[in-house]
């Protein structure tokens, strides 16, 4: 598999589902409804064309328990794309969408 290219995008939406990892129990898919899908400074933004549309997105669950997300709230979080179909949070960058 050849890796993407360093890329990076700031998603926000609206939190469809919570489901743990099927293979790792330290972490967590958050399925976002994504309304925006912003570019960061220097980096690609792989994800551009991905509002209208819900995206998996592998997070650490300690970030998720720590802010208690449930299914309904709106939410924003940086992302690579680190492979086809594969989308992880930077690290520390979920937060509530007020």
């Amino acid at each position: 598999m050849v890796a993407p290219k360093p890329n990076e995008t700031r998603l926000a939406g609206t939190v469809r589902q919570v489901r743990p990892h099927r293979e790792r129990p330290n972490l967590l898919e958050l399925v976002v409804a994504v309304d925006r899908a912003d570019d960061v400074e220097g980096r690609a933004n792989l994800l551009a064309e991905t509002p209208g549309g819900e995206l998996a997105v592998t997070t650490d669950a300690t970030d998720i328990a720590e802010l208690g997300l449930q299914p309904g709230e709106r939410v924003v979080v940086g992302v690579e794309v680190r492979g086809p179909g594969v989308v992880w949070s930077r690290p520390h960058t979920v937060r509530r969408d007020r």
